[in-house]
């Protein structure tokens, strides 16, 4: 009867310290003791409560910053608009070569600026991802054909034509690779130019392999490249990476990573499950 009391108030503990978790209560400890199984039970929901806890102010972390970004975003994007229109009538309106260079200047910083308020708001969005069959390698013949003309004439396909499916959200998969297959073709220093796109099964999950021959990637940069703004760039804001990283971490559970050395290029891969 004792023995059998202090398991039932050990299950009792762990039932409200699950309630509570479940409450969005995750100030309150509850200490549970009892046998090695209980124990385990009880360190477990305390993981799950503070990866929940982590998981949850993150959302609403982004949620905030997606509606900010968006109201600067529009205003911003206003001001744009009416100095492109200024421009674009001063540029009709003259003949000076000088002017015309200035005004160029002024309209090609303006579409910078409108690209780097579109990869902001990418990164800040609040996605709902649309998951469904898909063929991993037709996604990835449907990236390389929409990319540049200079960008597709480098890359060389390492993958065959066999089917291989996967449950995702196409759209912001082809995303996340474009993005990465940009980061890479932006990395390229050598004269003979080369980006290798595989793709095949690892263990229980699927890997997408992008090459580069690159500049590499500094050690002291491995860790910030999937950061917002983690760049050494000349040219872009460093969203790029920090868009896939989000795509592939928090709305496909899967992970991607990148092995690079200086002045030998790099490797990123995406993983699937």
């Amino acid at each position: 009867l004792f023995i059998s009391s202090k398991i039932t108030r050990s299950i009792n503990m762990l039932k409200r310290k699950a309630e509570e978790i479940a409450k969005r209560n995750f100030d309150e400890d509850i200490k549970v003791n009892g046998e090695e199984e209980i124990n385990v039970l009880s360190a477990t929901l305390d993981n799950m409560k503070n990866e929940l806890k982590e998981y949850i102010l993150n959302r609403e972390r982004m949620a905030t910053a997606g509606e900010f970004s968006a109201g600067v975003a529009h205003e911003i994007r206003n001001s744009l608009n009416v100095i492109s229109g200024y421009a674009e009538l001063i540029k009709s309106r003259t003949k000076d070569e000088y002017v015309l260079t200035k005004t160029d200047d002024i309209l090609k910083n303006i579409t910078k600026m409108s690209g780097f308020l579109n990869n902001f708001l990418s990164y800040t969005r609040e996605y709902l991802p649309e998951k469904q069959d898909c063929d991993l390698k037709e996604l990835l013949n449907e990236i390389i054909s929409e990319c540049e003309n200079d960008v597709k004439k480098i890359v060389k396909r390492k993958y065959d034509g066999k089917i291989m499916k996967v449950f995702v959200d196409g759209f912001l998969i082809k995303k996340a690779v474009h993005n990465v297959i940009l980061n890479a073709y932006q990395s390229l220093d050598k004269q003979e130019k080369v980006i290798e796109i595989d793709c095949f099964e690892e263990a229980d999950r699927k890997v997408i392999s992008i090459k580069d021959n690159g500049m590499g990637i500094d050690d002291d940069m491995k860790d910030k490249i999937f950061k917002p703004f983690g760049t050494n760039k000349k040219y872009g804001a460093g969203l790029g990476l920090a868009i896939s990283y989000r795509i592939i971490r928090e709305l496909h559970n899967g992970d991607i990573s990148v092995e690079s050395k200086k002045g030998e290029g790099s490797v990123f891969k995406i993983y699937i499950k």
